[in-house]
């Protein structure tokens, strides 16, 4: 019998359903589950039956343990709270005992700040000030910490604004859900793309540690 990857999601918004999708094309052998804010059951997408867990604040499903202890990859989507990464907050013990492959962590390019129109890269300089930037690096820096005291492949990627056909510019545009005054440049990656970008990541055969800017 063909062996199944196990992934566990930390929020399964759009660019875990289309890693999901990304997966199923690529003809993989898989099984997930994901986390959810209200309760734990049993849920189906694209033909998949999977458990999503409740996990809101501090308070989880136990049963989260048992999957985490199993999974081969974990992608981590939820956004930092109060400056806070809510899934280390209550799982790091965790998972410095875990076995698994690879984590990547979803950070956000706001990190970066204003470099005035230059490029940035992995090695620039963090200038980010908003409130936003400045708990997505103190929440990187926590993620890195664990790397290096686990030794364990924990990857960041610095993800750019994600649009998709259900939600992009111009869907809002034409809504009239936002209304645009002036000429405007905004950093955007397209979710099919950020779902290549993270299986590309997940199965390198070289063990790569880091962050990344996408």
């Amino acid at each position: 019998m063909v062996k199944k990857d196990i992934f566990f999601f930390f929020g399964f918004g759009q660019t875990a359903k289309y890693f999901i999708s990304e997966l199923k094309k690529s003809k993989r052998n898989f099984h997930f589950c994901t986390t959810n804010t209200k309760k734990t059951y049993l849920r189906t997408f694209k033909s998949y039956k999977f458990n999503s867990f409740k996990f809101k604040n501090e308070t989880y499903d136990k049963r989260i343990i048992i999957k985490l202890k199993q999974a081969d990859y974990i992608l981590v989507s939820i956004p930092p709270q109060n400056g806070k990464d809510l899934v280390l907050k209550s799982f790091s013990k965790i998972l410095k005992e875990s076995k698994f492959k690879k984590l990547i962590y979803l950070s956000a390019t706001s990190v970066y700040g204003n470099h005035n129109g230059k490029w940035v890269n992995e090695n620039s300089k963090l200038k980010g000030k908003t409130k936003f930037g400045l708990s997505r690096k103190q929440v990187e820096k926590k993620w890195l910490q664990l790397r290096d005291l686990t030794k364990k492949d924990i990857n960041i990627l610095r993800v750019s604004g994600i649009y998709s056909r259900e939600s992009n510019v111009l869907k809002k545009i034409l809504e009239k859900k936002i209304y645009v005054k002036e000429k405007k440049f905004f950093s955007r990656i397209r979710v099919e793309d950020l779902a290549i970008i993270i299986k590309k990541n997940i199965f390198l055969t070289k063990k790569m540690y880091g962050s990344k800017c996408i």
